[in-house]
């Protein structure tokens, strides 16, 4: 009775949280216990971490600035101040995964899902129309990226190499890519490839592939040295544009 008590409360906040707009962010166990993710939160909401087994353990940095509520395969992080940032451990089936968690000003609620193996991409579907492919090369801030894409029978196919050209170490967390509409809409992708960080001159291959889209907006997480940069990648058929931003939170 008293396991319950404690359940039913964590419950119903994450029902009121998923009644609201949220952000969905897919993660990968394996990646998560090399490079920590970035978890954000916003005043007046929650964040919802949802696991691929129940948690075991959890170690908060900073319990003035940041609730963890956890119970079975759920964790629920509710901001205490208006910013700030500190770390979080979550064990669960054998993997210790590492987080920054982030309180930042602007925002909603958010939900992580956290798998525990990264999605192959599916086996080739019957023959259907394609288009010729389109490719493009972006070179700035000490990267060089070549990507091309093209549309195949189940789906948008992008293809991607970050290769660096700057003394600094390079991060590529593929893992916290993330998809969208032309209207921002989070939709569901596949990637070949695993975080990486680059020393200077080598680079590292990338494959999306987005089942059932003609067009979408790929947005994938850099770090050189310092400063964080976030790529941004829009394809559709016949057409490619890579964009190089400042990493908003």
């Amino acid at each position: 009775m008293r396991i319950l008590l404690k359940v039913l409360p964590l419950l119903a906040l994450v029902a009121l949280a998923q009644d609201r707009p949220s952000a969905t962010t897919f993660l990968y166990a394996p990646s998560l216990e090399v490079n920590p993710a970035t978890v954000l939160l916003s005043p007046g909401y929650t964040t919802l971490l949802e696991l691929f087994a129940p948690v075991e353990e959890q170690f908060l940095g900073n319990a003035n600035l940041v609730e963890l509520k956890a119970s079975g395969n759920l964790a629920v992080l509710f901001p205490k101040a208006k910013s700030g940032e500190t770390d979080l451990i979550l064990r669960a089936k054998g993997y210790t995964m590492l987080f920054r968690v982030r309180v930042v000003e602007q925002g909603g609620p958010r939900r992580y899902v956290i798998r525990a193996e990264q999605p192959d991409l599916p086996e080739p579907g019957p023959a259907g129309p394609r288009t010729s492919p389109a490719s493009t090369t972006l070179v700035d801030r000490g990267l060089a990226v070549s990507a091309s894409s093209e549309l195949t029978a189940d789906g948008l196919k992008v293809n991607l190499e970050v290769r660096s050209a700057t003394i600094y170490p390079v991060s590529v967390p593929v893992s916290q890519a993330e998809a969208t509409t032309r209207e921002g809409k989070p939709i569901p992708f596949r990637v070949v490839g695993r975080d990486a960080v680059l020393m200077p001159l080598k680079g590292v291959t990338l494959q999306f592939l987005v089942p059932g889209q003609k067009e979408a907006t790929l947005s994938i997480p850099l770090k050189v040295g310092n400063e964080e940069l976030r790529l941004k990648v829009v394809g559709r058929a016949g057409s490619l544009t890579l964009a190089l931003e400042g990493r908003q939170p």
